[in-house]
């Protein structure tokens, strides 16, 4: 991975682009963490596609949408939540913390998602060996 995980933390608030460089980066890492925890350890996991289509695209996403109805909400964040407390099972380590009751449409909550998104792929990436 090229970007260090605690880098999400600084993703800008309605900001189109950046939302979806951010799934971009997901489904990178979705992908990355996958394979490096199959090689460990040979374990596979359910996940889901985080951004390569069958992430926002798939939950109606249109670039002409505005941010309020582009943002991740409900399944997206479940799906999220799920994927990466699927690799912590893996890992043999604990869960993330919830990352799916947040309301990303709000600024406050949006920058507190991705702080805390930020920290749990750092700690799962240390995990898995990958930083």
């Amino acid at each position: 991975m090229s970007l260090d995980p605690r880098q999400i933390a600084s993703t800008p608030f309605r900001n189109v682009t950046a939302l979806l460089d951010l799934q971009g980066y997901l489904e990178g890492y979705r992908r990355a963490l996958s394979a490096k925890i199959f090689a460990l350890n040979g374990k596979t996991y359910s996940d889901a596609n985080l951004g390569d289509g069958s992430g926002l695209f798939a939950l109606g996403y249109s670039p002409t949408k505005k941010w309020a109805e582009a943002v991740p909400t409900g399944d997206y964040l479940r799906s999220l939540q799920q994927t990466l407390g699927n690799a912590a099972t893996a890992l043999g380590i604990a869960q993330p913390q919830d990352l799916s009751s947040y309301d990303l449409r709000d600024s406050s909550e949006w920058a507190s998602f991705t702080w805390v998104l930020s920290q749990e792929l750092r700690r799962i990436s240390t995990a898995a060996g990958i930083v």
